[in-house]
């Protein structure tokens, strides 16, 4: 197993490890780690605790099933957390509680299906949230509703067929939303209460819509026939 490393930086990337290294721990100076493609299982409360200073965390494309709530709190000037393509299935609602600088959030590609309601409540300066690929049926309105500083947003990719009106009132900052076009279109659905409202006022305030049959399915066909 070679570092790719520095005092500040390491990449463990393609190691083959189900668990952190015993000398990693002497690196309490870390700004920078990367562990994707291994084979970690579970991020305990303990593993992140000693890296106070990390601003960049890369555990995409691993086995990942579980994390400790606690795992992330010393991390508080974390920026950027990649969880994408785990298998990550529940998330603690207060995981990423202390995390108050992170900017950037990947949880792509694993099999999520409730997101808690508090979970970003101190995430006040996310600006990029991938939640794509999952299995989330339902977004209450308090989800997103601190999110200020939010600017890119994926939704695609998961079992959502409506949205609460008000759920994006307070992503003033939104300018891209990813849906997926088949969830929300077939079977007339754009006609649905829930759905409209929502989607008209994110149009008023410019937000780019993709994919392109969201807008010609839903806006066109809603704003032509009022």
């Amino acid at each position: 197993m070679a570092y790719h490393n520095s005092s500040y930086r390491i990449n463990l990337s393609f190691s083959e490890i189900s668990e952190l290294p015993e000398s990693i721990y002497t690196k309490t100076g870390l700004k920078y780690l990367d562990l994707c493609w291994n084979k970690l299982t579970v991020i305990s409360s303990t593993n992140l605790c000693c890296f106070t200073k990390l601003k960049t965390l890369q555990l995409d494309f691993n086995e990942i099933k579980s994390i400790h709530h606690s795992a992330f709190f010393s991390l508080t000037k974390l920026e950027k957390l990649g969880l994408e393509r785990n298998l990550i299935v529940d998330l603690p609602h207060k995981i990423f509680y202390m995390c108050i600088k992170l900017r950037r959030l990947i949880l792509k590609s694993n099999k999520i299906s409730i997101i808690p309601d508090t979970i970003f409540s101190r995430c006040t300066n996310l600006e990029v949230l991938d939640l794509g690929d999952n299995k989330i049926t339902d977004i209450t309105i308090a989800t997103f509703s601190t999110l200020v500083n939010l600017k890119q947003l994926n939704l695609s990719g998961n079992q959502l067929t409506s949205f609460r009106c008000g759920i994006f009132d307070n992503c003033i900052s939104l300018k891209f939303l990813y849906l997926d076009s088949d969830s929300l279109i077939k079977k007339d659905q754009y006609k649905e209460r829930s759905v409209i409202p929502t989607l008209r006022e994110l149009a008023k305030r410019n937000i780019v819509m993709l994919p392109h049959e969201i807008y010609l399915s839903i806006f066109h066909r809603t704003f032509l026939k009022r």
